[in-house]
């Protein structure tokens, strides 16, 4: 339910081809380090060396900005919205489809014997406790940042409902590529219709709003699950 774009490292004087490339390889060799060293440090070290870059290209004043703007509303209906996705993922899963089942990090994390790493890498430093404070802050700071990517990638432009629905699922699917089960990347395509709605209500700057919160709300999902496990 966190962003995709993690593994879009995004370096300053690169172009966004290259840095999804780089980005991609920097993962895949996180991923052969980890199972190399039957460990999810390299994976851990790899997210959150990814953030640490996000964070350091953008301006607190920015991210401050977006924050300000969030509105109780937006909280209620983004919470409507996070429990459809989980309903339905939950759903999902319960069928017991071992393509529906199927994701790579789950995958990884039985090969080096963690199974506290949760759904996708961006939940893979909840596994050390001391990570877990900076983690968070972390997160706080680069979550507007994300969520502005990834409506710029999905949302801007998009011309009707019926390329809206597309990009939608396209959205949901993507998301595999942080590990997340086929199951959960379906149940986000929800969001992804959400967020679109809210794209031909004000353009990406409302969308991200709305992305922005969802997530942060999801953030906070994640972190009463690691609190009552």
């Amino acid at each position: 339910m966190l962003p995709f774009t993690i593994t879009a490292v995004r370096f300053r004087h690169g172009s966004g081809s290259i840095d999804r490339v780089a980005g991609l390889l920097l993962l895949f060799a996180a991923i052969e380090g980890a199972l190399l060293f039957k460990s999810t440090i390299p994976i851990t070290a790899y997210v959150v060396a990814s953030l640490v870059i996000t964070a350091s290209q953008g301006r607190f004043a920015d991210t401050l900005r977006w924050y300000r703007q969030l509105r109780p509303l937006m909280a209620l209906q983004s919470l409507g919205v996070l429990a459809a996705v989980v309903a339905i993922a939950v759903g999902l899963l319960s069928l017991n489809n071992p393509v529906l089942d199927w994701g790579w990090w789950t995958v990884v994390a039985a090969q080096v014997g963690d199974q506290n790493g949760g759904g996708n890498i961006i939940t893979a430093p909840f596994s050390y406790p001391l990570l877990i404070p900076p983690f968070v802050i972390l997160l706080v700071l680069v979550l507007p940042r994300l969520a502005e990517a990834e409506e710029l990638m999905f949302r801007r432009g998009t011309r009707s409902w019926r390329d809206g629905a597309g990009r939608s699922l396209l959205f949901g699917l993507i998301h595999m590529l942080v590990g997340v089960p086929l199951a959960v990347a379906l149940a986000l395509s929800i969001g992804g219709l959400w967020f679109t709605r809210q794209y031909f209500l004000g353009g990406t700057h409302r969308s991200t709003l709305y992305h922005l919160m969802y997530n942060c709300l999801a953030l906070a999902l994640v972190l009463v699950a690691v609190a009552w496990p």
